[in-house]
């Protein structure tokens, strides 16, 4: 009999598939950039499609986050979907700055 769960297995639909996606929360700096890593647990396909919601800053299909020049909206989600099976996603949260860092600094004198 099979074991119910193993994570040495994978590719023959005997488990669901998990994606996994780190870091969980990031503070860039507006014309930031974050590394996002995923892993697909379940299946030996690791490929994955990023988006962001909403469209503030670009992602690209290595996870890379480049976030905006300025903006209003400070929180932005990060999504990481298996290519096998587009329902079973991970999401992490990026919040930006409310103001540019630069802006917050230019108050400051010696």
């Amino acid at each position: 009999m099979k074991p119910l769960w193993t994570l040495s297995g994978g590719g023959d639909n005997t488990f669901p598939i998990i994606v996994g996606v780190a870091p969980v929360n990031a503070f860039p700096q507006f014309n930031g950039q974050v590394q996002f890593t995923a892993k697909v647990f379940g299946n030996k396909d690791q490929a994955v499609t990023w988006s962001i919601d909403p469209p503030l800053g670009s992602i690209d299909q290595t996870g890379l986050y480049t976030a905006p020049d300025a903006g209003s909206t400070i929180n932005v989600a990060v999504k990481a979907c298996s290519q096998l099976d587009s329902a079973r996603c991970a999401t992490a949260a990026v919040t930006l700055p409310a103001v540019p860092f630069s802006a917050v600094m230019a108050g400051f004198t010696d």
